[in-house]
């Protein structure tokens, strides 16, 4: 399974019944602090997806292969990508989650406890694995941590870097001087002059 960085995540909920905005605000405060959610996709060659996460093609890419995380015991400190990496579920439907996850009695466990209630869990997880139908082309994939104190997700070693057509020299260098040292490939991404798509090739 080839997977490719994404930098920008935000949650959007329905709930069955209206409740008040600090209630709602509180219940997203809940769930942040509570997640630690990483984004990738299946492509690296989408002209919105570079455009959108990659400052308009100065940016770059980054291709990880989490096959060896679900078959082997080389990265025994990916558990969070083991057990909790999904796709997401593209629908024009939001997900509806229950108003008792927002009630006083739930928020006041929360506070208490600093624990979300163990019959809403499962609900937030799948709540959190869903996106508008106009996304599907991005075709992405999330890693959910819980209750997680470390601010960085880890992540299987990078394979290969693509560069984004627009990259400015000096980040260029840096980023190729890096990935020498770690013996990553490096790639620099192009637009073809036939088509309304990126080629790329690889900088020896």
């Amino acid at each position: 399974l080839e997977l490719y960085h994404d930098l920008i995540f935000s949650v959007q909920f329905s709930v069955a019944n209206p409740v008040s905005k600090e209630t709602l605000q509180k219940g997203r405060n809940i769930i942040s602090e509570q997640f630690r959610i990483t984004c990738l996709s299946e492509r690296m060659d989408s002209l919105l997806m570079w455009s959108h996460y990659a400052n308009k093609h100065y940016g770059f890419c980054l291709e990880y292969d989490f096959s060896q995380t679900l078959t082997t015991n080389l990265y025994p400190d990916l558990l969070a990508a083991q057990i909790m990496l999904f796709p997401v579920i593209y629908s024009d439907t939001r997900p509806l989650l229950s108003k008792a996850l927002f009630s006083s009695k739930t928020l006041t466990y929360y506070y208490k406890t600093k624990k979300i209630p163990p019959n809403f869990v499962e609900q937030l997880i799948y709540g959190l694995l869903f996106k508008s139908e106009d996304w599907s082309y991005e075709k992405e994939w999330r890693i959910l941590q819980i209750k997680s104190k470390e601010p960085i997700m880890k992540l299987p070693k990078a394979r290969r870097v693509f560069l984004g057509a627009n990259i400015e020299d000096n980040a260029k260098h840096r980023i190729i001087d890096i990935a020498q040292k770690k013996h990553i490939p490096v790639f620099q991404m192009f637009l073809n002059s036939d088509k309304y798509k990126f080629d790329f090739y690889q900088i020896k």
